[in-house]
């Protein structure tokens, strides 16, 4: 692995584990998960309907809209107010390099929402076949 490729992973690890050191990181994801949550029991589990994840998918990209420029903004201005934004630009690091790092973090935190979300929707799809069938589950 090139120097330039170390750097910037060390750069996406140590942003991501600060956007899960603060509550507003769990607080995006606890969010985010209800919302998917209510949205997927009040028009998947339809008695009598086909079952469609369209509502669930729609308010899942309405979410994201709003909640990744806010992860983004975040990353930057959480540099500025703690003060680290300038021993982070005289380090032995190149601009680019940086924002690559922020980037990769900001990212692999918004892959992980959905995917908390589909553990949580597996597990209450399968709740839900449970109590309607229990030879289903």
């Amino acid at each position: 692995m090139s120097l330039g490729v170390r750097r910037i992973t060390a750069i996406a690890t140590r942003e991501f584990a600060a956007l899960f050191r603060v509550p507003v990181g769990w607080l995006t994801i606890a969010v985010f998960l209800f919302l998917i949550g209510l949205v997927f029991v009040l028009t998947t589990l339809q008695p009598g309907s086909p079952a469609t994840m369209r509502g669930v998918f729609g308010l899942a990209t309405v979410i994201m809209i709003v909640v990744a420029p806010a992860i983004s903004m975040r990353l930057i201005s959480d540099e500025l107010r703690s003060g680290t934004a300038e021993p982070l630009l005289s380090a032995p690091v190149a601009g680019w390099q940086i924002a690559a790092g922020k980037f990769a973090a900001g990212l692999a935190f918004l892959a992980a929402m959905p995917g908390s979300a589909a553990g949580e929707l597996t597990s209450a799809s399968t709740a839900a076949c449970s109590a309607v069938s229990p030879s289903m589950a």
